[in-house]
C-alpha cells in the first residue's frame, strides 16, 4: 500500500504482476506479505488486484494458496466490503463473492461468516445491511450463490442478530427461515438475554426463540444451560406480547423442556 502510494506506475509494473505469478513461490510470497500485514489500503489498488484475486478464486489458482493463508484471503475480501459501503457512489463487484462460494470450501464461508461479524460490530451495519447483508442472506436462503445448510454457518449467522440494531426485525425475519440446526457453540440465547432489542422488538423476539426451541443442542448441559437462558428473555417478554403469541411461545419452551420437537 506504502509503495502503491509513493509510486503507483512502478507497483504497477514490478509488484502487481507476482500476485499472478507462474511461480508459486513468488506467488505465495507476494499473496502472504500482502494479506498478513495489510488492513487499510486504497480502492484503487483493490482494483488493480481484482483480476489477481480472482484469478485465485477460480480453481486453477485457488489450490496453490496454502490453507494458513485462506483466512486472510477471505477476510482482506471484508476490508474491502467495508471500503465500499462508506461510499454510497460505489457498488460490490458482482462476480466476487460468487466466485468465493463457487470453489471455496465449507470452512471458508464459515470463516466469511465470522469475519462478517466483525464488521457489524462496527457503526457501518446500517450501510453494510441495506446495501448487500439483507439480500445475501435472502439469497443464501434460497440456495445462491450456495445452500445454507451447514450447522456452524447458520450458528455464526444467527449471532448477527444482537449487533444489527434496528435491522433486527428484518434479519431475525430471515433467520427463522433457516434449517433447525444443532446449537453446539452458539452465544445467541445468552446475547438475546442481555440485549435490550428483545424488548424493542418482542414480536420478532418470540419468533426467534421458537425457532430455537425447533432446534437441539448436542448434550443434556447444553440443554439445560440455554433452556434457562432462553426462559431468561421470554420472561421479559411478559405482558409485551398478544395472547396468541405468548401461547406459541410457551408451548414452544415446553416442547423444548421435554426434548422434543
Amino acid at each position: 500500500t506504502f509503495l502503491f502510494d509513493l509510486d503507483e506506475p512502478w507497483t504497477r509494473e514490478h509488484l502487481i504482476p507476482l500476485f499472478s505469478d507462474v511461480d508459486q513461490h513468488k506467488f505465495v510470497q507476494a499473496w502472504s506479505g500482502f494479506l498478513k500485514s495489510t488492513h487499510n489500503f486504497e480502492k484503487s489498488l483493490f482494483k488493480e488486484l481484482r483480476c489477481a484475486y480472482l484469478c485465485v478464486l477460480q480453481q486453477r489458482r485457488s489450490k496453490d494458496l496454502p490453507e494458513y493463508l485462506r483466512p486472510y484471503f477471505i477476510r482482506f475480501y471484508i476490508y474491502f466490503v467495508l471500503l465500499l459501503v462508506k461510499d454510497p457512489t460505489e457498488e460490490l463487484p458482482e462476480e466476487l463473492l460468487p466466485a468465493l462460494f463457487e470453489h471455496g470450501s465449507i470452512k471458508d464461508r464459515i470463516t466469511f461468516s465470522s469475519a462478517l461479524l466483525e464488521l457489524i460490530r462496527i457503526d457501518t451495519k446500517k450501510q453494510v445491511w441495506d446495501t448487500w447483508l439483507h439480500q445475501y442472506w435472502l439469497d443464501r436462503l434460497e440456495g445462491v450463490p450456495a445452500p445454507l445448510d451447514n450447522n456452524r454457518e447458520i450458528e455464526v449467522m444467527l449471532e448477527w442478530l444482537t449487533h444489527l440494531g434496528d435491522k433486527f426485525p428484518e434479519a431475525s425475519q430471515l433467520a427463522v427461515r433457516a434449517p433447525k440446526i444443532q446449537l453446539e457453540f452458539s452465544d445467541l440465547p445468552e446475547q438475546l438475554c442481555n440485549s435490550d432489542l428483545v424488548i424493542k422488538y418482542p414480536t420478532e423476539t418470540a419468533e426467534l426463540l421458537i425457532y430455537l426451541c425447533k432446534c437441539t443442542c448436542k448434550c443434556k448441559l447444553d440443554l439445560n444451560h440455554k433452556n434457562a437462558n432462553l426462559r431468561k428473555v421470554a420472561k421479559r417478554l411478559t405482558v409485551l406480547l398478544a395472547p396468541q403469541m405468548q401461547y406459541r411461545l410457551d408451548e414452544a419452551l415446553g416442547a423444548w423442556s421435554d426434548g422434543s420437537d
